[in-house]
């Protein structure tokens, strides 16, 4: 289809004190449900190698309205970056303007990668328009998770490969460096959990909390309970080819809660084998665009 059946446009939106700046894809004759993106980590509404962008596009072309966000402090908005923990006011202005500049919205999906799919558990709870989730590689990083996905799915594939024995056979490898930080990982992987810090308060320079997530029973409960309380449809898109997405998958496997969790008839899991964190192969992009159109559709 031609992108002339689709209206794309500059809207600025009011968060508070600040402005926030987005781009609507409002297609020729919309369905009722649309997507807003949010955007997750350091990054603004482009998103790695234009991936927002062009997900937008697809989806507008098949008729979805899109509309795709900066939050607060973060490319062409105004204000603080406060943390994914905290842009639920961000997400509800989004969601505000999303429905005043496109007619005949009915409701709403949240489409989250990373930390933004937690941000969206937090949320989809407390306005009645979201109608669905979709939650790309969600974010539950802690230095025991990755200490664990590193050991099951770098350390262990890389003891089978022969290059690297090759490689400490004839001295390209420090061998006491490698063995260290083996035992740093092994060590990391199954200690006790600290109980770790408080939560900082909002308004705090978050960026570091940020990038490394909370302690796990902050972290991981908050998306349970947000997820839990959801009645609308959630898909899960995970990356075969991620350690983010791998850490996911060790989590909600690990639990007895999380899996009963999971196992709802609302959740639905779709994995992308050969998908890395963003979907850097237009292969990819196109299948997980797709995964989506038909969710949406169902709605």
């Amino acid at each position: 289809m031609s992108d002339r059946i689709v209206d794309e446009r500059f809207v600025e939106f009011p968060c508070g004190d600040d402005r926030l700046a987005a781009i609507l894809h409002a297609p020729a004759q919309p369905r009722s449900v649309g997507v807003v993106v949010i955007v997750g980590g350091f990054q603004y509404r482009v998103g790695s190698h234009r991936q927002f962008v062009l997900l937008a596009r697809d989806l507008a072309r098949a008729g979805i309205p899109v509309l795709r966000f900066d939050c607060r402090g973060m490319g062409d908005s105004t204000g603080h970056f406060r943390g994914f923990e905290y842009i639920e006011d961000d997400i509800r202005a989004a969601v505000d303007a999303f429905f005043a500049h496109q007619p005949g919205l009915d409701g709403v999906v949240l489409w989250g990668l990373c930390n933004a799919a937690a941000s969206n558990m937090y949320y989809a709870t407390k306005d009645p328009r979201v109608r669905g989730l979709v939650l790309i590689n969600p974010w539950v990083r802690t230095e025991q998770g990755i200490a664990r996905a590193y050991l099951r799915y770098y350390y262990l594939k890389r003891m089978l490969q022969c290059e690297l024995w090759q490689r400490l056979f004839r001295g390209e490898l420090n061998l006491r460096a490698t063995i260290a930080s083996f035992v740093s990982t092994v060590a990391n992987a199954f200690r006790r959990k600290p109980a770790g810090p408080a939560r900082p308060e909002a308004g705090a320079d978050l960026v570091a909390w940020g990038e490394l997530g909370l302690p796990d029973e902050a972290l991981h409960d908050r998306m349970h309970d947000g997820l839990r309380q959801f009645r609308g449809k959630v898909l899960f898109q995970i990356s075969g080819a991620d350690l983010t997405g791998r850490e996911f998958d060790d989590l909600w496997k690990g639990s007895r809660a999380w899996r009963r969790l999971m196992k709802r008839d609302n959740v639905t899991i779709r994995y992308l084998q050969e998908a890395d964190h963003t979907y850097t192969t237009r292969r990819d992009l196109d299948q997980a665009t797709e995964m989506t159109r038909e969710f949406v559709s169902r709605l």
